[in-house]
């Protein structure tokens, strides 16, 4: 779905655009080019992201982190390469990208990176989290910090699965410090021995969905 010519255009989507150009500083590109074919959606999706980029509480290279191992998990290039060098910007060391592109579980993680590794990974790899992997997110993050990795996963996954059925290609004008992470998403072997993503016991354990709620912070 390469970008509409103007002339082609609706109201309401010529609209959509130079509202989201107003608001971001620049034209839609990648997933809002796709989005902006439903131009309510555009409006709608757009603040989300304004909110996560900007104005989460969660730090910005557990953020990224994050975001990386999205990307990789939907073999999302352009998701991807837009994201390294942010990634780089906000701390995130070239093996640590090295490690997610191989898709790895990357050394040296400090604690937060770890658990926000290890959060994403098993929600991505099975559609729930352990009980060991949420009790470790909620010591690192509370209750606030889970919904705000939970939701940002889900809408990097929305991008990622627009970009896939748009089979939007991935962007050439990219500039990292890790030339090896800019194809990153076409996904070297995953690492044989060290199975990045672990803790699937939710899944095999055949009582997960009878438990109760998880009790709360204020319990």
């Amino acid at each position: 779905m390469p970008p509409l010519a103007e002339e082609d255009m609706s109201v309401q989507q010529r609209d959509a655009l130079a509202e989201f150009k107003r608001v971001r500083g620049y034209d839609a590109r990648g997933p809002f080019i796709v989005l902006s074919r439903q131009p309510e959606l555009l409006r709608r999706v757009r603040p989300i992201g304004d909110y996560l980029r900007l104005e989460s509480p969660l730090p910005a290279a557990i953020r990224e982190l994050v975001i990386l191992v999205t990307a990789h998990r939907w073999s999302q290039e352009y998701e991807w390469r837009a994201h390294v060098a942010i990634a780089i910007q906000s701390g995130i060391t070239c093996v640590t990208i090295d490690s997610l592109a191989a898709g790895c579980r990357p050394p040296g993680l400090d604690r937060a990176q770890g658990v926000a590794f290890d959060f994403g990974g098993e929600l991505l790899d099975t559609g729930q989290v352990s009980d060991r992997v949420y009790e470790a997110a909620r010591a690192e993050f509370g209750e606030a910090g889970i919904v705000e990795l939970t939701v940002l996963i889900g809408y990097y996954t929305l991008l990622a699965m627009t970009l896939n059925v748009a089979r939007t290609p991935a962007s050439e004008n990219v500039q990292s410090a890790c030339p090896s992470a800019i194809t990153g998403a076409k996904l070297g072997p995953a690492c044989l021995d060290d199975r990045p993503f672990p803790g699937r016991d939710v899944l095999d354990d055949p009582t997960a969905n009878d438990r109760d709620h998880r009790s709360s912070d204020s319990s």
